[in-house]
């Protein structure tokens, strides 16, 4: 039966990844009906997926931060001796490169969930880093 308290368990289920099938199987209901709901509760499972992102976040914060903060001295470190180097050197090159790299490394680190709003359908983009 199409209760509340199923269409709330599948959006539950569908924010936390599970594909129509497996969730038609333990609900009991039909796939179509899975994706009529899945158009009719769009924002629903947005908003549920993105708690569930934020969970995920939030679990592996302590190990996200510190792979940050050694990343971002890895890059001080490059920077500093780059600052020091004359730019005709071979192994600038190499610096230029790993210094790239390193901010290519901490700009995936932020990741940030877009919570859609009713009154307000405009998503911000995070601001992009200047190029060297």
């Amino acid at each position: 039966m199409n209760t509340p308290a199923t269409v709330e368990r599948f959006i539950q289920l569908r924010a936390q990844g599970r594909t129509i099938l497996s969730i038609s199987e333990e609900l009991q209901v039909a796939p179509r009906t899975l994706n009529k709901w899945q158009k009719k509760y769009r924002q629903d499972l947005n908003y549920h997926r993105n708690v569930e992102l934020e969970k995920v976040q939030d679990k592996h914060l302590r190990s996200h931060e510190k792979e940050l903060e050694c990343l971002s001295n890895q890059l001080k470190r490059v920077e500093e001796v780059l600052h020091e180097r004359r730019l005709s050197a071979c192994s600038t090159e190499s610096l230029f490169a790993m210094s790239i790299a390193l901010r290519s490394q901490i700009r995936k680190q932020r990741i940030e969930p877009v919570f859609d709003d009713a009154d307000d359908s405009t998503t911000e983009t995070p601001d992009e880093t200047p190029s060297i």
